[in-house]
């Protein structure tokens, strides 16, 4: 069976999605993600497309990215052969780095550009690395709450924001609408297990309100429904319940 079609985005911005093989760590230490952003500078001015926001999570990779000039597999493209040959030399390997194809969806408004931005920005939090957005030194945070210096074009996300504040948007955790789950990324039950601590100071699970709020947030970042069910006792029924 062929390869599914890639869906285009009439704006060419997409939430590019790339994660290591057999759910393998692509980054071992500060060095290794500061070679992927320095790659992403260069293969931006080469490429010439726009980055809204970025984050490197130990074994998977997030983007928001317009490519208007070349498609957007020719950009990632790039990106991913300069890095995994750089990585392949630093570490004596060969072969493939990433799973598959990366995953991309398309983004056709303003209203999910900014659920996506959000989405992408808050990953550490949400896998309880940080705190706040803006402590994590591998995303494009910084960009949005401290310094305009860094890799990211902060300008459209910012207009649209107008008026608010933007650290304290960013720093807003809601459960997500981000339909990529044929593209979840999949998860230990160690992540699932932090992710799901962090969940619960936030939620009364007695609440049936809270409950299901909990519940789709727990599904959005990417723990399966029998994982759910497992790890916290929730019956897999009322999951299914609340996610139909």
């Amino acid at each position: 069976m062929g390869r599914k079609a890639r869906i285009i985005s009439s704006t060419n911005i997409y939430h590019v999605m790339m994660r290591g093989i057999n759910k393998q760590q692509i980054f071992h230490e500060p060095r290794d993600y500061e070679r992927l952003i320095t790659t992403l500078g260069r293969y931006k001015e080469i490429s010439q497309f726009e980055l809204y926001a970025y984050c490197l999570m130990g074994n998977h990779i997030h983007l928001l990215i317009r490519s208007d000039h070349e498609p957007i597999g020719l950009a990632i493209k790039r990106i991913g052969d300069s890095y995994v040959f750089w990585y392949n030399k630093k570490y004596n390997r060969c072969g493939h780095l990433f799973q598959d194809r990366f995953k991309s969806i398309p983004v056709e408004d303003d209203v999910y550009f900014l659920t996506v931005l959000r989405y992408i920005i808050q990953n550490p939090v949400i896998a309880g690395i940080c705190k706040h957005v803006e402590d994590y030194a591998f995303s494009s945070a910084a960009d949005y709450c401290i310094s305009e210096s860094g890799l990211s074009y902060t300008a459209m996300a910012k207009e649209l924001l107008r008026g608010q504040n933007i650290k304290k948007y960013l720093n807003h955790i809601e459960p997500f609408d981000i339909p990529d789950t044929d593209n979840r990324h999949v998860i230990s039950d160690n992540e699932a297990l932090t992710i799901i601590s962090v969940g619960k100071k936030s939620y009364h699970l007695d609440n049936k309100k809270e409950l299901a709020i909990f519940v789709r947030n727990m599904h959005d970042c990417g723990i399966s429904i029998r994982q759910l069910s497992r790890l916290t006792n929730i019956p897999k029924i009322t999951i299914e319940r609340i996610l139909k």
